[in-house]
């Protein structure tokens, strides 16, 4: 009998939002689930090309387990470090919370980064630019069609048989 674990598709589930939550790293991950580090490492792979159901996914985010687990962490850092504050610099107070924040809003698949997208309109200049070069451009085509149609009509056109019956 081998002595390998079995492992449900939620326990994968588990890993995938942890491993989610640390940014891939396999060494953390492992710990925070206690699954062990191979295991995380070959699930990773896996999910690179096929991730597990997504309704598996969600079950483990709703159940609040892990999301749950890390709200009560950062919170009591927050009281802890609220306490520490008058002791502790600004870099370690921001390096603590970002961590768990950073954690947390991957867990709960919220945005990462931000995109702006700005939209302007075209000046009136280059509003005009734009009808001249429009007109210039159905000036030339135009010249070039009645070029087209008066060598149409200057060539001998070869006579139509007529119908015998």
């Amino acid at each position: 009998m081998s002595g390998r674990a079995t492992y449900t598709e939620q326990d994968k589930a588990r890993v995938y939002v942890a491993l989610t939550a640390n940014d891939g790293n396999v060494k953390r991950t492992a710990r925070e689930t206690g699954v062990p580090e191979n295991t995380v490492r070959r699930w990773k792979k896996e999910f690179e090309t096929s991730p597990p159901a997504q309704e598996a996914v969600e079950v483990e985010l709703m159940s609040g387990d892990y999301v749950g687990q890390l709200e009560t962490v950062r919170n009591e850092a927050l009281a802890a470090l609220r306490k520490k504050i008058p002791s502790m610099s600004g870099q370690q107070l921001a390096v603590a919370y970002g961590i768990l924040e950073d954690k947390l809003t991957r867990a709960k698949g919220l945005a990462t980064t931000r995109t702006e997208h700005v939209h302007h309109l075209p000046s009136a200049e280059e509003i005009a630019l734009a009808g001249q070069m429009l007109a210039q451009g159905a000036l030339e085509a135009a010249k070039t069609r009645q070029r087209e149609l008066e060598e149409a009509e200057l060539r001998e056109q070869p006579a139509i048989p007529a119908r015998t019956l």
